[in-house]
């Protein structure tokens, strides 16, 4: 049985938990993840899981692991994109003459 079950039966503890959570984060002074980690606290606390909790662990590490594997992938790629429709702007192509009026 998962951590659930100890959660649904005593409210002020999960409140305590989300609260202690949004206050680390204002008092190491990253406030606004203070919503993005309660919602965090909220997935890990109340999903119950039946596995052995070292994997629980393991899982979640490599979802976590996948997940920022796949933004830095996109993030790469649209600096490249971007880079790329830049050169082409500055090298003077049919582009960028359209683009921007002439001033004449």
């Amino acid at each position: 049985m998962g951590c659930a079950a100890c959660w649904h039966q005593q409210g002020w503890l999960y409140a305590l938990s989300v609260a202690l959570t949004i206050f680390a984060c204002w008092a190491i002074d990253i406030s606004n993840a203070g919503r993005l980690a309660a919602v965090a606290v909220s997935i890990i606390v109340l999903i119950p899981r039946n596995e052995p909790i070292w994997q629980v662990a393991l899982f979640r590490f490599l979802e976590v692991s996948w997940g920022i594997a796949v933004a830095l992938a996109i993030v790469f790629l649209a600096e490249w994109m971007e880079r790329r429709v830049n050169k082409r702007d500055c090298s003077g192509s049919r582009r960028s003459r359209i683009i921007e009026p002439r001033l004449n």
